[in-house]
């Protein structure tokens, strides 16, 4: 039986954005804070993007201006992943299906 939609998309999320250990063979804190890279690069952006807004807004105000950034920044890290992974997908398919056969 195929799983739901809901928790497909919250597989995704946490394997490629939340806790990515791709390219990682370290292992403690070093390694934490590279599986959680682009997490921490999201909170980075946002943290610019509000400060940038700071002197504009009021307390209320910039705690939700804050979470709308990191949403935003966080959308758009995840737009990359999804197209990186989809042209490194094509490219494995391109590359196998103009190898020659062994034996051939």
């Amino acid at each position: 039986m195929a799983a739901p939609i809901h928790r497909k998309i919250t597989r995704w999320i946490i394997d490629h954005l939340l806790w990515d250990t791709t390219g990682a063979a370290r292992e403690g804190f070093w390694g934490g804070l590279w599986a959680t890279r682009k997490l921490l690069v999201a909170v980075a952006g946002a943290a610019l993007l509000t400060w940038w807004e700071w002197i504009e807004h009021h307390p209320p105000e910039i705690a939700l201006l804050a979470l709308i950034h990191f949403v935003f920044v966080l959308a758009a890290i995840s737009l990359v992943v999804h197209v990186g992974r989809w042209f490194s997908r094509g490219d494995k398919r391109s590359s196998s299906g103009s190898q020659p056969k062994r034996g051939d």
